[in-house]
């Protein structure tokens, strides 16, 4: 093990030791499965580290189809766009998602040659790296961020179907509960139900 490396595994038990909350995104997995932070736990990595991961530290359980991983002290993602997912999923758990209440950035329409022209790219580079990175297109990616986030509202808020709707860039009402029962499972008022019974009781 190099000294550099040595630095960085007392740097994470030492942190680890005082409490600190530990988060890896992407391969910073390895980091963490190093000092023995993810021994007898779940966690995930990009899906093209994942099989050696799991090779090289076989007491940590790999779940490659998560997006990320809550284990309590610790955190885990797949790549760099998962650990979007779960540095949102950090702000709700330590703020409530009233914090994102404002208008959000996956509310915006959005097309694949818009997102290849702010990341300065073309569009092909952009779909070819992106899947890379997630496993998915980017188009599915969003709509994925808009249904997660769709869920946290229902979840937390008493906002009407329509207005998580618009704040979450699903069109119309119509066209969200189709969307959201595609790919949830169950139209959002019964998923509010379930999670979220307090809000419905107060209509």
């Amino acid at each position: 093990m190099s000294v550099r490396l040595c630095r960085v595994t007392a740097a994470l038990a030492q942190a680890a030791a005082r409490g600190s909350r530990m988060v890896s995104i992407c391969s910073g997995a390895f980091a963490l499965a190093a000092v023995g932070l993810l021994d007898g736990r779940r966690a995930t990595t990009h899906w093209c580290y994942a099989a050696a991961l799991a090779s090289r530290y076989p007491r940590v359980t790999v779940q490659l189809r998560e997006l990320y991983i809550d284990e309590g002290q610790v955190l885990t993602s797949g790549g760099v766009a998962a650990g979007l997912d779960l540095s949102l999923h950090l702000i709700r758990r330590h703020h409530g998602a009233s914090v994102r209440m404002g208008p959000a950035p996956p509310a915006q329409p959005l097309t694949v040659d818009q997102l290849a022209r702010e990341a300065g790219m073309s569009r092909c580079t952009l779909i070819r790296r992106f899947h890379a990175d997630t496993g998915r297109p980017p188009m599915r990616w969003l709509l994925d961020a808009r249904l997660g986030l769709a869920r946290e509202l229902l979840e937390s808020s008493d906002l009407t179907v329509e207005a998580v709707a618009r704040r979450c860039g699903l069109g119309t009402p119509a066209n969200f509960r189709t969307l959201f029962k595609a790919h949830v499972g169950v139209p959002p008022r019964t998923y509010r139900e379930t999670f979220n019974p307090a809000a419905v009781k107060s209509r």
